[in-house]
């Protein structure tokens, strides 16, 4: 029987993630003072998101309610956490466009990110994938 705590539990993590990056920005102001240190929290933030779709995904697929094998688990991974490297690059515009926030975007600066969000994620995938069990 499908479990919504059990879904909900999955998004535990990137949700603690997601204050932690607040805290780090809100707070500390820390990627003024490292800009390189956002590339670090992308990647982290990917391979988070690929473990995190992929223990989801083996969920579903276990409790009969997704039926794949590993690899098109693999392929809807990677799809999901660069859907959600999409809506971080659309919540970082809107973050400096509606609420006037002074972080610099460029086209350079939101592809580097996307990238590294799917770098992460593919790891993350790739580790999933080749793991016997």
């Amino acid at each position: 029987m499908l479990r919504l705590d059990k879904i909900l539990g999955y998004f535990l993590i990137p949700a603690f993630f997601f204050m932690f990056h607040m805290f780090l920005d809100l707070v500390l102001n820390i990627y003024e003072k490292f800009p390189w240190f956002s590339s670090v929290m992308h990647f982290l933030g990917g391979l988070m998101l690929g473990v995190t779709f992929f223990l989801l995904l083996n969920y579903l697929n276990k409790e009969k309610y997704f039926f794949s094998d590993k690899f098109t688990r693999f392929i809807f991974t990677i799809s999901l956490v660069a859907l959600f490297a999409i809506f971080w690059e659309f919540y970082e515009y809107i973050m400096v466009n509606v609420f006037n926030l002074d972080w610099v975007l460029t086209y350079n600066d939101t592809i580097w990110d996307l990238f590294v969000d799917l770098v992460g994620g593919i790891i993350a995938s790739v580790w999933f994938l080749a793991r016997k069990k």
